[in-house]
């Protein structure tokens, strides 16, 4: 059964214009690298627990919750993003619209720090 499937998509590849060819070709290497990526992490994560010495679950691994971490501050900010220039900037939009001054400082620390960080908020990070 298996020879017979990869008799016929040698023949239905055979089949197809060059491109068409290979679109198909390229798109099942994209497939099998996916995969062998997938399985790579996996182990990782087990050799992880077992390196760590205890039954633990491997979605609770510090690298997890990083992932995790990410993807919350990529969703707030295109919420923030998606939000109005006015609603954001509020009382400052026309101070921060003179001479096209669009950077803010925000601290960074405690209020006795004196660190401050520049944050760009330009009104055409804004969707259209």
């Amino acid at each position: 059964p298996r020879d017979k499937e990869k008799d016929d998509r040698k023949k239905r590849l055979q089949s197809l214009h060059i491109f068409e060819r290979m679109d198909e070709v390229r798109e099942k290497r994209i497939l099998t690298r996916h995969d062998k990526r997938q399985r790579e992490w996996e182990e990782f994560r087990a050799r992880m627990v077992k390196r760590l010495g205890k039954e633990r679950d491997p979605d609770n691994l510090v690298i997890n919750r990083a992932e995790e971490w990410r993807a919350m501050l990529e969703e707030k900010e295109l919420l923030t993003k998606a939000m109005p220039i006015e609603k954001r900037q509020g009382s400052n939009l026309w101070q921060m619209s003179l001479r096209d001054a669009w950077t803010r400082y925000i601290s960074v620390g405690g209020p006795f720090s004196g660190l401050e960080m520049p944050y760009i908020d330009r009104p055409e990070l804004r969707p259209d």
